[in-house]
Formats: C-alpha cells, structure tokens, sequence
C-alpha cells in the first residue's frame, strides 16, 4: 500500500526502482519516524522519507552524502556544497530534495501543542 502511495505521489521518480527498493527500506522507516499514516501531514512526512530512504539506498558505495553543487563529465570535475551544520542527521537529510522537506516539515511536528 504505501509503496504504491509513493508511486502516487512521485510520479517523475522511476517507478521500478521505488518497487524494487522499498522492500529493502520498509521495515526501517519506523526507526526514522514513528508517526503514523492518518493525517495529511504525517503521510506526507512518511512518503517524502520513504522516498529520499529509496534514493539513499540506491546510491553506489562510492558516493559521499555531501550535496553536489556543480558537475562537469569531458574533465571530470565535482564541487559539493558545504554543509552548515555539524549534525549528521541534518548532513544526511540534506542530500536529496526529499530528504531536505522531510527534515523541514518535521521540524514543525516537533514541541508541545497549545492547549486552550
């Protein structure tokens, strides 16, 4: 079920590999995130981890979790952008696009409710 809400959701992402590797990721995301799939906003926050985990586990051994900024192929140059932050969950979550609006949208997930 949620492999297919993530085909839904990402349809410019290559359908095979998100069939392919969400097996690989399913049992893990609880241990990322432990909210549930019965609201807009922990769906959302579910399907863009789920996501940036198939990303991440698709990349070859070879490859840093640094963001890269620019890439050229005829001289083989690579510059990856410099990361702000010591925290190596924010490091890691910065390396897709789907990582980097997990981690925003649990920010405002975190902290006490307000209660009238």
């Amino acid at each position: 079920m949620i492999a297919q809400n993530i085909i839904d959701r990402f349809p410019n992402e290559c359908q095979d590999t998100i069939e392919d590797t969400f097996p690989l990721i399913e049992n893990s995301i609880s241990c990322y995130y432990g909210g549930s799939f019965d609201n807009d906003c922990n769906k959302e926050r579910l399907l863009l981890l789920a996501m940036h985990l198939i990303l991440v586990e698709n990349m070859s051994s070879t490859e840093t979790f640094q963001s890269v900024a620019s890439q050229s192929v005829g001289g083989i140059s690579v510059s990856y952008n410099t990361v702000s932050s010591t925290n190596i969950n924010d490091n890691f979550f910065q390396t897709t696009k789907y990582g980097q609006q997990f981690s925003k949208l649990s920010q405002y997930a975190i902290g006490a409710y307000f209660v009238w």
